[in-house]
């Protein structure tokens, strides 16, 4: 049987991120100008996280109940 893999939680940043960044520039482009705000401000975000070495969505990711360290453990 295949041993079920999980995706890392910098990989799951870098999706939730990419995701938003992408919908919102569509979304910028084809309805509302003002939907171009929220890729500025996870723009902003980052820089501040690289700033300081703190990522406050991966601190939220992070207390998602699949990225819990006993996550997988039956008992």
């Amino acid at each position: 049987m295949a041993e079920k893999t999980s995706m890392s939680l910098q990989r799951q940043v870098y999706l939730v991120l990419g995701a938003v960044v992408l919908l919102s520039a569509l979304l910028g482009a084809f309805t509302s100008r003002g939907w171009l705000l929220i890729p500025v401000l996870i723009g902003i975000g980052l820089l501040n996280a690289a700033r300081t070495g703190t990522c406050r969505v991966m601190a939220l990711l992070s207390r998602l109940p699949f990225n819990t360290p006993d996550s997988g453990n039956i008992s």
